[in-house]
């Protein structure tokens, strides 16, 4: 079955049962949502582990409370069933979102998750370290199981991966909650007083299963946490508030470059870092300075090249806008956007794109590979410039004079608005359709460079209030 055939049986299953829960449930509140079903469930005899393994995959995949279905289970169908029911829905359910996330709806999950500045972080460490990530999530059940469900399927891990990893990480969890709901049913379904030696191995036996998972728990989070400090994956993990951190402020915009007064004169700005040419020995020097009410950053060229580079990984598909202001002081007179020698610019913004191993040669992936174990990771593959040139109208394309992996988009041209700060909004999404002929890997960093090195002028540019947006 193809993943698209298993994404659209996906949607089906969750029609049907969110059909059956609305029908039984008839309140909006997510609780009482479950608990009708749950009573109605118990009513069809023999249909009654199939009815509920449908409506914890509507569960899963509408974001509600998975918890009172577990317990419910435990009443219903006693401790060994109501586990096996339960493994069996929360495994489907996980499984839908994953394929819906990853096939059917991933603009719009990119869009509320995978867009998040430190998402790739988490995708890098599932890369790295694949099951085991899922597996020690899993095992907490204090992580959040419907999002994470629609996030994983963003990532890069195999789908096979995931199921397994998803099925035996939930075990520990989901024993201690049916064995809860099998201890609660079993004391209303008695209706007699129970012995003291009944309720001591009721007792003991419940206090066991949530020790047991309160342990795995807290040993799951730390191994998790030891697996993420290695890299930025924490601060992934925050960002999707599964550590107990906040999500943007306004999820449908990414400040890229938002200048804030330096710590000291000559100190890069927060989350930026320098890009500089092993050829090229003078650097273009870039400062944080005020301007009106606020920081902005300033560039200073004389016959140098360097620039600041800002890591990202971002899908495109969520945040396809970018957005900046800038100001030159002039244009070069030299420069010849056609050429190596004039390779020159005033003031340019780079997007550029991860590179894709899938895509690549066995050549590309040795360099790439190469440059990953000098450096700590890969190089950029592919990237758009945003310029402003000294002759060129705006609105021409051509490929860069160095590579055609660079395309360069002229922006602003000539001297008639130098001295005066300019707002841009480039749709980057349609651009590197256009350019490539292709759709867009996920955005590595964005680049800010004045250089003069090719034609030894100087220049001045200023930069501010760079962001990406997702789409109106």
């Amino acid at each position: 079955m193809s993943p698209r055939v298993a994404a659209t049986l996906a949607l089906a299953i969750v029609a049907v049962a969110a059909l059956v829960v609305l029908v039984a449930g008839g309140v909006p509140d997510a609780p009482s949502l479950l608990g009708r079903p749950l009573a109605a469930v118990a009513a069809l005899g023999p249909w009654a582990p199939v009815l509920f393994v449908l409506l914890y995959v509507a569960a899963a995949l509408l974001f509600l409370p998975c918890w009172v279905l577990t317990v419910g289970a435990g009443a219903l169908f006693g401790a060994a069933k109501g586990f096996a029911l339960v493994s069996l829905g929360s495994t489907l359910g996980a499984t839908a979102a994953f394929v819906i996330g990853r096939y059917l709806a991933r603009p719009w999950v990119a869009r509320h998750v995978g867009g998040r500045p430190a998402f790739g972080a988490l995708d890098d460490a599932v890369a790295r370290d694949g099951w085991k990530i899922v597996g020690l999530v899993r095992m907490s059940p204090l992580f959040p199981f419907n999002l994470l469900n629609y996030a994983f399927g963003l990532t890069r891990i195999p789908l096979a991966h995931f199921v397994a990893a998803s099925w035996v990480g939930m075990m520990p969890g989901t024993l201690a909650y049916v064995y809860l709901g099998a201890f609660a049913g079993g004391l209303a379904a008695s209706g007699r007083t129970r012995a003291p030696l009944e309720w001591l191995i009721f007792g003991v036996g419940l206090a066991a299963t949530v020790t047991v998972t309160i342990l795995v728990t807290r040993l799951a989070r730390r191994a998790l946490v030891r697996r993420l400090a290695a890299g930025a994956a924490a601060v992934g993990l925050l960002a999707l508030g599964v550590l107990g951190g906040a999500a943007a402020a306004d999820p449908a915009r990414l400040d890229v470059g938002k200048f804030e007064a330096p710590s000291t004169p000559d100190a890069l700005p927060v989350g930026w870092e320098e890009l500089t040419f092993r050829r090229i020995p003078r650097k273009t020097q870039y400062r944080v300075v005020p301007e009106g009410e606020g920081f902005v950053l300033r560039a200073d060229s004389e016959a140098s090249a360097s620039g600041l580079y800002r890591p990202l990984d971002v899908d495109l598909h969520a945040y396809p806008v970018l957005t900046w202001r800038w100001k030159v002081a002039n244009v070069l007179a030299k420069a010849d956007a056609r050429r190596k020698e004039g390779d020159d610019y005033p003031a340019r913004v780079y997007v550029a794109f991860r590179w894709d191993p899938d895509t690549a040669s066995v050549w590309e992936r040795a360099g790439y590979g190469t440059y990953r174990l000098f450096y700590g990771r890969y190089p950029p593959a592919s990237a758009i410039n945003y310029v402003w040139d000294n002759r060129l109208p705006p609105g021409t394309t051509l490929d860069n004079a160095y590579t055609d992996r660079a395309k360069m988009v002229v922006v602003r041209s000539g001297p008639a608005e130098v001295g005066r700060w300019l707002d841009e909004r480039r749709d980057v999404l349609g651009d590197y359709r256009r350019l490539f002929g292709a759709e867009p890997p996920r955005v590595a960093g964005i680049a800010l460079m004045t250089d003069t090195d090719d034609t030894g002028e100087s220049a001045i540019a200023w930069y501010d209030a760079i962001a990406l947006h997702a789409p109106r």
